[in-house]
């Protein structure tokens, strides 16, 4: 099952990333991604903008809630 999802979730985020990131950093983005249920924010606000810092700050202050203030990702395969 996991796999699946990490699959999908590769294949959406390559699909709008317009630049290049380490091993490292696409590994941090998935975590992420699985974790949180949402990654197009981070992506198109910061990370396409070559704003790795803000990116990580953002990824590090969301604490398991979504922009929107729902819980997705994590939260929802608890539930």
């Amino acid at each position: 099952m996991m796999d699946i999802e990490l699959n999908r979730d590769s294949a959406e985020i390559n699909s709008i990333l317009t630049v290049n990131l380490s091993q490292n950093q696409m590994d941090a983005l998935l975590s992420y991604t699985y974790q949180e249920g949402e990654y197009s924010y981070i992506i198109n606000t910061f990370i396409n903008k070559n704003d790795f810092i803000e990116a990580v700050n953002e990824m590090m202050s969301n604490g398991g809630v979504s922009i929107e203030g729902e819980c997705n990702g994590l939260c929802n395969r608890r539930n």
